[in-house]
């Protein structure tokens, strides 16, 4: 990514944009001194349900979002089955990279959990100020020792709302919920490649399904392409602040402690 930026290319990565704080921090950097734009790959932000929720929680449709719950696991993933939303790859394998720490950078947190923050980060409009987190049970240890096998945390925010997320590799769960003063709104599949499954509480949400990446890749090429700014919601900067909480979060696990983000 660094030697495309230098060359003066336009950069889009994936999400988590990076393992570490430190390493999103020189990737924003070398983009700005390059002159180019950095967007990190948040497909859902592109996809109608998605839009939907933001659109409930953000304008306060149901009034204010009091709890959210968020969850994405894979246990394992079965090509031969048809209709699987989960992404290609099988956890059992012990040569799957995932496992290895110093190429993933930590579990199930960073490469699943990260769809749970953002989706209750942009569903409330809002910040989390303090973050707790639980380690879950390794029920393999040898295949699990470098990395969690699976992770519950909190988050707190500003407004009062809070949020309960799951995490893992050892199970399978893809859900979203979320309880307002005057309603709700849910999705199961929530977070994975669906086709998502809508509903609030004034009925069935009916969108279209769609190719996530092919409408994301689509959009952001466009805005690259006519050098138009990108929206900060999918920015190098936007990233950077999942990676902070994702870390927050591995610290309230590791010491017991809820710890502070402001």
């Amino acid at each position: 990514m660094l030697r495309a930026a230098k060359a003066g290319k336009q950069v889009i990565t994936e999400k988590p944009m990076a393992t570490s704080v430190k390493d999103c921090e020189e990737m924003i950097r070398v983009c700005k001194e390059a002159g180019v734009q950095l967007a990190v790959g948040y497909r859902l932000h592109y996809e109608p349900t998605h839009l939907e929720i933001k659109r409930m929680g953000q304008e306060k449709v149901f009034g204010q979002v009091r709890m959210i719950e968020a969850g994405l696991g894979y246990k394992t993933y079965d090509t031969s089955q048809k209709g699987q939303s989960s992404p290609n790859f099988n956890i059992n394998d012990p040569s799957e990279w995932r496992l290895n720490k110093v190429l993933s950078g930590g579990g199930p947190l960073l490469d699943l959990g990260v769809y749970c923050v953002q989706c209750c980060r942009y569903v409330l409009g809002e910040e989390p100020v303090s973050v707790t987190g639980q380690f879950g049970t390794i029920h393999n240890k040898t295949r699990f020792e470098e990395v969690e096998e699976s992770m519950t945390w909190q988050m707190q925010f500003a407004s009062g709302a809070i949020s309960n997320c799951t995490t893992s590799y050892g199970f399978n769960i893809d859900r979203f919920y979320a309880a307002a003063d005057e309603g709700f709104f849910e999705m199961s599949p929530g977070l994975s490649y669906g086709p998502f499954n809508g509903m609030s509480s004034k009925g069935k949400m009916d969108f279209p399904v769609t190719n996530q990446q092919a409408i994301q890749m689509d959009e952001i090429g466009r805005l690259m392409l006519e050098n138009k700014q990108l929206p900060s919601h999918i920015t190098g900067e936007e990233g950077i602040k999942d990676i902070r909480i994702i870390y927050a979060i591995y610290e309230a696990a590791k010491t017991g402690k809820k710890i502070s983000l402001l």
